[in-house]
């Protein structure tokens, strides 16, 4: 178990429908989605999606660097239960990972 970091404290937060103090808060998926690919640390953007779920996100992913910034946020466990959500030349690299490749 890896230890608390900042993204679960966050995470966690969020999922108990409150929200960090002092940050501004994020009002839609697709605003974290745009946001954290543009950001330096995306800590916050990142904590969000985590807590609304790689299923909710996923139909809302479009670009490369979106994509990118989805494979940072989840864990391949998050994503694997919706990989026919995920463009079929992504899906491979998940795959492999998984297996080691």
């Amino acid at each position: 178990e890896r230890k608390s970091s900042l993204l679960d404290v966050y995470q966690n937060v969020i999922m108990m429908g409150g929200w960090p103090d002092d940050l501004l808060e994020i009002n839609s998926i697709q605003e974290a989605i745009t946001k954290g690919v543009r950001v330096q640390d995306a800590t916050l953007q990142m904590a969000y999606l985590r807590a609304m779920g790689a299923e909710q996100v996923i139909p809302l992913v479009k670009t490369k660097a979106q994509w990118e910034f989805f494979f940072r946020t989840f864990e391949n466990s998050e994503i694997t239960p919706h990989l026919d959500r995920v463009p079929e030349h992504l899906r491979a690299d998940i795959l492999a990972d998984d297996l080691g490749l």
